[in-house]
C-alpha cells in the first residue's frame, strides 16, 4: 500500500481507537511529548477554561461522586465559543486527562 494511502486511512481513525490497538499489541504506555505548534505566526486568543486533575483523596471521594459521575466533564461542558480548553495534569506523564469526547466539541 502506498504511503499516501496508508497516511489517508490513518487520519480518518480516532485518536481512541489508535490507542485502543496500539495498547493491544502491547504498546500501553504512548506519548506525545514536546508538542511544538505548526503555525508559529499564529496566536491563540480565549478565556481560558482550566480543569485540574489532582490525586485521589480518599476524604474527598464522597463529595465527588456527588457531584456527578460527569465531573471531569464539567469544564469542557461550560466551555463557550472561544473559549480555550487547558488540562492541568500535575505533571503527570502516565496518564491522559481527555480524549475525543471531551475535545470534540
Amino acid at each position: 500500500m502506498a504511503d499516501r494511502v496508508l497516511f489517508g486511512k490513518l487520519m480518518r481513525v480516532g485518536l481512541e481507537a489508535a490507542w485502543s490497538a496500539v495498547t493491544q499489541e502491547g504498546y500501553p504506555l504512548c506519548f506525545i511529548n514536546e508538542l511544538t505548534p505548526l503555525n508559529t505566526d499564529r496566536r491563540l486568543v480565549g478565556r481560558a477554561r482550566t480543569a485540574r486533575y489532582l490525586p485521589n483523596r480518599k476524604d474527598l471521594r464522597e463529595k465527588i461522586y456527588a457531584a456527578g459521575p460527569q465531573l471531569n466533564y464539567r469544564t469542557a461542558e461550560e466551555a463557550q465559543p472561544g473559549d480555550v480548553l487547558v488540562f492541568d495534569a500535575g505533571g503527570e506523564t502516565r496518564s491522559t486527562v481527555s480524549g475525543a469526547m471531551v475535545t470534540g466539541f
